[in-house]
């Protein structure tokens, strides 16, 4: 259970720094300047200028990258296209300068499209890792992770958020184990969980530690129990059914943490 409520823990947590290095990168000013002549061709870049000579774009060398650019008529940039270290990136500005929606293909096979209302204020992100596999990240307008959509080596998982980044709702498929359904409560403890494992079905309602009602098929009949800090009160069959087996996470944790 420990681990189970790490993982959950770190996949509304750390998926909100995804972002970090993406962001770094691709926070990109190319704002040239206007005092160029008309035609102007120099030899590390070129300028285009429209009637009233103001830059409207060109291809420049930022920090020895080269990155092709385009300005509104206010000569604010728009959108960024280069090749940094990390592989090629194309960048959409607002009026502000703020980052609109941005492409990052990593040399590595990897790939990032993430949409933001404002300055590195990320609010939709979607990411591939070609060793792991796809992911979806939805965050409010306060840069937190509410919502993960996840799917490493064929196992899906779906993870909603509350405020707090603490999870309210989780559900997983793991290969060849089973599938769970978890409601948490506000002390980040799992309250109900839902479970099959092959086919025996499982089921518990909890006000932790462990006090409410606990059922399953894990032992080939079905037991039903009314529990009390961990220790039945009441069964149906006079035994106790057998503690609700969540599955392990290890590789969702190493996929969320890369």
């Amino acid at each position: 259970m420990a681990r189970y409520r790490k993982f959950i823990w770190v996949i509304v947590i750390v998926f909100s720094s995804v972002l970090g290095g993406a962001l770094s990168n691709i926070w990109l000013q190319y704002n040239a300047s206007a005092s160029i002549s008309e035609r102007d061709i120099v030899g590390k870049s070129i300028r285009l200028v429209d009637s009233a000579g103001v830059t409207r774009a060109g291809l420049i060398f930022e920090n020895g990258l080269p990155v092709f650019f385009i300005n509104d008529k206010n000569q604010k940039n728009r959108v960024a296209l280069g090749v940094g270290n990390r592989g090629p990136l194309l960048a959409f500005k607002g009026p502000d300068g703020s980052l609109k929606l941005f492409l990052d293909s990593g040399n590595d096979g990897s790939s990032i499209i993430g949409l933001a209302s404002g300055k590195k204020q990320q609010r939709v992100l979607i990411s591939f890792d070609p060793k792991r596999g796809p992911a979806i990240g939805l965050f409010d307008e306060n840069n937190v992770g509410k919502a993960v959509i996840s799917v490493t080596h064929g196992d899906p998982s779906v993870t909603l958020a509350d405020r707090d980044k603490k999870p309210g709702i989780a559900m997983f498929i793991k290969k060849g184990e089973g599938s769970i359904l978890s409601i948490w409560n506000n002390h980040n403890d799992p309250a109900v969980a839902l479970s099959v494992h092959g086919d025996k079905p499982g089921l518990f309602m909890y006000q932790q530690p462990r006090t409410g009602l606990l059922f399953n098929l894990a032992g080939g009949a079905p037991a039903l129990a009314l529990m009390d800090h961990g220790s039945p009160i009441w069964t149906a069959t006079g035994a106790t059914p057998p503690a609700l087996d969540l599955p392990p996470m290890d590789d969702m944790m190493r996929e969320l943490t890369r």
